[in-house]
């Protein structure tokens, strides 16, 4: 939940998390990327999701054939978009067209609507 994102960083997890977005296994990554989406969903963890280097993380992964890790991802490129530092990166390092990709191979979800706001 929300509130236990602040504990979450404040025992040193999202480093961790961060890391694992270099795993050589597909679930891992995957998991690491769902992790990192929730926190940076905490409007007051995405400036420390960003410092922390979650957003090069977030980015890497958004560059991954793995559709399902992009599909996590998305929530987090988007919340991300909201500290307007992060713009100009998720555009220069490959954000954008996983965004793009979403809204136009699906008619309506929640991830399309985020998705949508983020551009």
């Amino acid at each position: 939940t929300i509130e236990n994102h602040a504990d979450l960083v404040a025992d040193g997890a999202l480093p961790m998390l961060i890391s694992l977005s270099n795993s050589s296994d597909a679930d891992i990554r995957y998991f690491s990327a769902f992790a990192v989406s929730r926190i940076a969903m905490n409007p007051a963890m995405r400036r420390t999701v960003t410092d922390e280097g979650g957003l090069e993380a977030v980015l890497y992964l958004a560059r991954t054939d793995d559709q399902l890790v992009q599909r996590a991802l998305l929530p987090a490129i988007t919340n991300l978009s909201f500290v307007d530092a992060n713009k100009q990166q998720i555009c220069n390092n490959g954000g954008l067209p996983a965004l793009v990709a979403d809204i136009v191979s699906h008619e309506s979800s929640e991830s399309t609507d985020r998705s949508r706001l983020a551009c």
